[in-house]
This record gives C-alpha cells, structure tokens and sequence, in this order.
C-alpha cells in the first residue's frame, strides 16, 4: 500500500518518512502514543492509548477547568469558530487556540473543518 500518490512531488516528504519507520498520527491519541505519559501520570483508569480519554480533570490532575478552559467550553455551547470563541471570550487566538488543543488531547472537544470546535 502506498500512504500517499508516490507520483505526487507533495507526498514526497511524508512517503519519504513513513519508508524511513515514521508513525502516521491520525489522530490527538496517536501523538499522545507517541510522545509517552509525560511528567504527569493518568489517573487510574484512563486509557490514552484504548482512546478512552474523557474528561481532562481525569487525564491530569490538576488539569484546571474553571480558568481559561472552563470559559472556553462555556463560550463554545453547542459549537463555535475560533474567530466566535474569541470575540465571546476576549482573548487572542493564540490563546484560545492553545486551549482547545489542550481540551482537544483531553477528549473535551472535537475539532471540525473550518476552525471550528464543539464539545464532546
């Protein structure tokens, strides 16, 4: 099987890597596989690697949900935009971008096309 179009001149790179053992990431799950626990350890029963990943206070003890994160998922409601979550929270995208990856990786929101978020 090839990963990606070997005619293409942008698959080049990527092919180049995955023959050179590189790991596809398909997911948030598949780079926390990679990149191992970390200093943190999980909680007792949660399963980075079975995707059972739930709630970010689980995840990581300590994992704030009242600050930033708490108003990101306040604002986020049903769904938002980056752009929705940053006006309604009055914060930098950086900022807010940097929160919903870490509510991302904890299983709290889902991303979907359009730079859009809405919870899980």
């Amino acid at each position: 099987m090839v990963p990606a179009d070997a005619g293409k001149v942008s698959a080049a790179g990527s092919n180049r890597l995955l023959a050179r053992g590189a790991s596809a990431l398909l997911d948030p799950a598949d780079l926390i596989r990679q990149l191992g626990p970390g200093p943190l350890k999980p909680a007792a029963g949660l399963a980075v690697a079975g995707r059972s990943v739930d709630r970010a206070e689980q995840a990581w003890p300590g994992f704030p949900l009242g600050g930033v994160q708490g108003e990101v998922l306040q604002v986020l409601g049903q769904g938002a935009s980056l752009e929705d979550l940053c006006q309604g929270l009055g914060r930098p995208a950086p900022e807010v971008a940097s929160r919903l990856l870490e509510l991302e990786l904890a299983g709290r929101v889902i991303a979907e096309p359009g730079l859009c978020w809405r919870p899980l």
